[in-house]
């Protein structure tokens, strides 16, 4: 079965909080994370408010390097052997992990090519923390 999963930034400023998410019912439009999750040890259960834009959800796979990706992740894959002509050999190609009705998949930046996320992808940053990494689908 999937691990449910969330994450966000939270409001007060203080970095990235893992949990389950939670709508807070004293403002519809304000959700909350519950939860200090390390790895797969809950440390302690309290609510945290997060930015609403930043919540993204965990697709249930780690990429090369054991790192969880979640939705609003940028990811990276390069060196690319392969004979569809929007590669190149030498380049490293940029994605955004997003939802669609088919689950969750790589949206090319910059060129629009979409596959599903894989454990060759590399986590390199979000579109929160690292909104640069949107500005073209190469990083040469």
């Amino acid at each position: 079965m999937r691990e449910i999963l969330f994450r966000g930034k939270r409001e007060d400023g203080g970095g990235w909080v893992e949990g389950s998410y939670c709508q807070n019912t004293q403002s519809i439009s304000q959700p909350i994370i519950a939860g200090w999750v390390d790895g797969d040890v809950v440390h302690s259960v309290s609510w945290v408010r997060v930015i609403p834009e930043t919540v993204g959800e965990y697709i249930g796979i780690k990429n090369k390097n054991g790192v969880k990706i979640f939705e609003g992740d940028v990811l990276s894959r390069g060196e690319v052997n392969d004979d569809r002509e929007h590669f190149q050999f030498g380049r490293r190609y940029l994605y955004k992990v997003e939802y669609e009705q088919v689950g969750f998949v790589a949206e090319g930046i910059g060129f629009g090519y979409k596959e599903f996320v894989c454990r060759d992808h590399e986590v390199i940053g979000n579109i929160h923390d690292n909104p640069e990494l949107m500005n073209g689908g190469t990083d040469e």
